[in-house]
């Protein structure tokens, strides 16, 4: 049922192909233009260039004055005022962050039609129309920041309320909700990202920790928003490699020999047109490959210490097209693929060889992205999400779990565990500005259908545990007899099914141009039914 859903969505999206992408994805420029006695100009015509795309969006202003320029991707724009009659007045430079509402008021002298006002500079500081809580993290930051693990989620402590593990408002991690481009990228039950993407893939992030709207729903923590990069007029490519190799380590010094460790990350990023101002693309790829030796150091009796190979792979690839084929429509297709591995996981300090385990995951995301605007006032924004999520845990070893008085041996209680999570999501939002005698409405609903289904089995003591006061066992000394055992009996198999629907509706009202009321409501209901 789904695939024929998908089918359907992607094949009116490719009838249509429309640009910019939604409004949590995007930004709003807003104002007033008026002459130079402060009276209001209806009708003078207001446009938002792109300075990397060449990629234009209008609007008129209305009988108060008023505009709004929607669905503006992150970017530098120029922002230009015309009308009959009077100079006009560019303002260059506007620097646009994900969900920013940025106010700029222009003021128009009479002039002939060859005279014009530029102003260069960046939008103002202080979003006058937004209620939430937050903080933008640009690509400036991402490219001039140190990240060791070359993890872009990292930086989110730079936001002020944020401690480690993304913890917002004082609550767990599991709390918060992550979105790329719209889409969500939670992982199922556990908390936590889905899919990892490199620090090179990511144009920008905003961190929303309080007071956020409406449309963001399935978090009481922080929320997550970001956008990815795209392709512009102008081709830009980069190659890195960064390696750390067992030469530049110094030896602990509490250990008497250097443990072997090398790290390795290499890729690189490729963007650019293919068709100028219409359709460009964008592709990233970044591998690790870290060898590091996990030291297991136990008591002589037990004769298990000494050093282990412990090698990490882990690769990302991610591949972005975006077609701008018609002035009021665009499309936007994404795929990402993240695959790591991890061989004896688990193994060092009283973890001997047999209790550790091969981890890995293979993670495969397809997204869509719809946006169409109708007329002046009316913004539709649809998006599909396909992905799969397939994972494993296999042990060392088979038998039971020991846990000895100083090392912990045979087979951990969990393993073996796998799972395979599958996610199938479509969102549709709606927006309309409404203007009249009360004010202007930017009034704006949703609906979310998530279906989630995760398959998979986990051990959880189905092998038994035994926990044994001594460092060794001896069949003629009850002082060595196990103290305690456990043993789960059951299937270790599990399906959970999980359907989520959510809807919200909001509005930003004006009154006045000084006030501005920020109002909504959210639905959600989950379904677990088998």
């Amino acid at each position: 049922m789904c695939a024929r859903i998908v089918v359907f969505f992607l094949t009116a999206m490719l009838a249509a192909v429309v640009p910019a992408a939604p409004q949590t994805m995007t930004a709003v420029v807003l104002g007033t233009v008026t002459d130079a006695q402060k009276g209001v100009l209806p009708g003078a015509m207001v446009s938002a260039t792109s300075a990397e795309t060449r990629v234009q969006t209008t609007a008129v202003t209305e009988a108060n004055g008023r505009f709004r320029l929607a669905a503006l991707r992150p970017g530098i724009y120029d922002v230009r005022v015309e009308l009959s009659g009077f100079a006009p007045r560019v303002r260059s430079g506007v620097q646009l962050f994900v969900g920013a509402e940025v106010t700029i008021d222009f003021e128009l002298g009479v002039g002939g039609v060859k005279e014009s006002v530029t102003v260069t500079g960046q939008a103002p500081l202080i979003e006058v129309t937004k209620s939430e809580v937050s903080t933008v993290v640009d690509r400036a930051q991402l490219d001039a920041l140190p990240l060791a693990d070359r993890n872009f989620s990292d930086l989110t402590r730079l936001t002020p309320g944020v401690v480690d593990g993304m913890v917002a408002g004082q609550q767990s991690t599991a709390s918060n909700t992550y979105l790329v481009d719209g889409i969500s990228n939670d992982r199922a039950w556990t908390g936590g990202t889905r899919t990892g993407f490199s620090a090179e893939t990511i144009r920008e992030f905003r961190v929303i920790t309080e007071q956020f709207a409406a449309e963001y729903g399935q978090a009481s923590g922080g929320v997550v928003n970001v956008v990815s990069r795209s392709g512009t007029n102008q081709f830009e490519n980069r190659v890195y490699l960064y390696d750390r190799g067992e030469v530049l380590d110094a030896r602990n010094a509490f250990a008497t020999s250097k443990a072997p460790y090398t790290r390795l990350n290499f890729g690189g990023f490729s963007g650019g047109p293919i068709v100028r101002n219409r359709l460009f693309y964008f592709g990233s790829y970044e591998g690790v490959k870290q060898d590091q030796t996990a030291i297991v150091s136990v008591p002589a009796p037990v004769g298990k210490s000494g050093q282990y190979a412990q090698p990490t792979r882990n690769h990302q690839a991610f591949l972005k097209a975006d077609s701008q084929l018609a002035p009021n429509h665009a499309l936007s297709v994404r795929y990402a693929e993240q695959r790591s591995r991890t061989d004896n996981s688990g193994v060092g300090g009283r973890s001997t060889l047999e209790y550790g385990s091969t981890s890995w995951s293979n993670n495969h995301d397809f997204t869509a992205a719809l946006t169409s605007v109708f007329g002046a006032s009316r913004l539709n924004e649809l998006r599909v999400l396909v992905a799969d999520r397939p994972a494993d845990v296999v042990p060392n070893t088979t038998g039971p779990e020991l846990l000895f008085a100083s090392s912990n041996q045979g087979k951990a209680y969990s393993d073996p565990q796998g799972s395979d999570e599958r996610r199938f999501e479509i969102v549709d939002n709606f927006s309309w500005h409404i203007t009249g005698r009360g004010g202007e409405h930017n009034v704006k609903m949703g609906v979310d259908y998530n279906h989630t289904v995760l398959d998979g089995h986990f051990c959880n003591y189905c092998d038994g545990s035994f926990t044994l006061p001594k460092d060794i066992y001896n069949p003629n000394d009850p002082t060595t007899f196990p103290t305690n055992y456990t043993q789960r009996i059951g299937s270790t198999q599990y399906h959970i099914p999980n359907i989520s629907y959510s809807a919200f509706a909001q509005d930003s009202w004006r009154p006045k141009k000084n006030l501005t009321v920020n109002a909504g409501l959210r639905f959600d209901r989950v379904d677990y039914a088998g």
